[in-house]
């Protein structure tokens, strides 16, 4: 029987590459379609140009405004700030300093420099385990006599301190001309929610109604039983406002004054009925209102920011009759 052998069926020449054909040119077309268009380059390049000029900006705003060292949201106790009078330096306030760390309350404190032109340096960090840190202002313009303008620089140095610590409310502890012109800072000030709140204020020596040769007279004014003077200066009639400011329901004073007793009534350069006119403005308004007399040679002008006795009594009033 003959046998018949039986070859495998090939595809047609032509039609192989037809096909071979096909698929390359479908290939191609699939990597024309995966290729991206005209449009769609122009996007990228448009944002990667954008990003790039992002990130130059970003890097020269690094440089011109460096972050400080020190986190903007370091808690700090509640700071107290010491202001000099009139003619007065960081040095009228080193007693205050020193006294308070050789009793425990504080350690060193930071320096609040303010140029004339109203620019605060910090000098110093405070310890974060400070429990009553301080702050010492030091005046370079010690002789201005706007208090405007001091106003002006207190608020300075509250928005210096608030760069580089984060803190909700203050004490200050004022002398002589510097009660007037945080005086003029409360009224400016004192419902500004972007500062802090006023928590506790200590005066020595305040000027408020008036100066001996400056308005003021040794028994030239006289006060009520509740303060009131019976002449008023016109920086007087304008920290009157004060009387309604609703800050002051929640601020304990202290108001400190001197008697040298020569019989003026008077610290020497400020009478007791000047200083204690104060009363009038906060008795029935701020949270707590009480005096201390100074009597003697601890009683004068200048030498009640040298006096133990002051500065103990300050440091109770703050911060209690034990270190923290």
């Amino acid at each position: 029987m003959p046998i018949f052998h039986c070859s495998p069926l090939k595809k047609p020449l032509y039609l192989s590459e037809n096909i071979q054909s096909a698929g390359k040119n479908e290939g191609i077309e699939m990597e024309k379609q995966n290729q991206p268009d005209a449009k769609t380059i122009r996007i990228i390049a448009i944002i990667a140009i954008v990003l790039g000029v992002l990130g130059i900006v970003k890097y020269i705003w690094a440089e011109y405004h460096p972050t400080n060292p020190l986190d903007k949201e370091t808690k700090i106790n509640t700071p107290t700030i010491f202001m000099h009078g009139y003619g007065g330096s960081v040095n009228s306030l080193r007693f205050f300093e020193t006294q308070a760390q050789k009793e425990g309350y504080t350690k060193k404190p930071v320096v609040a420099t303010v140029g004339a032109n109203g620019h605060v340096t910090l000098k110093g960090k405070f310890d974060t385990k400070d429990k009553h840190p301080i702050v010492l202002v030091n005046l370079k313009d010690n002789e201005n006599g706007d208090m405007k303008l001091n106003a002006f620089w207190i608020k300075n140095v509250l928005e210096a301190l608030q760069q580089d610590y984060q803190f909700k409310q203050f004490n200050i502890v004022t002398h002589s001309m510097s009660n007037m012109s945080f005086a003029k800072y409360m009224l400016d000030n004192s419902n500004n929610p972007d500062l802090p709140t006023l928590h506790k204020q200590v005066n020595i020596a305040g000027i408020f109604n008036g100066i001996i040769g400056m308005g003021d007279e040794p028994g030239k004014v006289t006060l009520d039983k509740n303060g009131k003077p019976d002449q008023m200066t016109d920086g007087y009639v304008e920290i009157l406002k004060l009387k309604k400011d609703p800050a002051y329901k929640n601020v304990e004073i202290l108001n400190i004054y001197g008697d040298i007793q020569d019989g003026t009534h008077s610290d020497g350069r400020v009478t007791n009925a000047s200083s204690k006119s104060l009363k009038y403005i906060m008795i029935d308004h701020a949270k707590s209102y009480r005096e201390l007399l100074i009597e003697g040679k601890q009683g004068q002008h200048s030498q009640l920011h040298e006096s133990g006795k002051v500065a103990k009594n300050i440091f109770k009033f703050l911060w209690g009759s034990k270190q923290g």
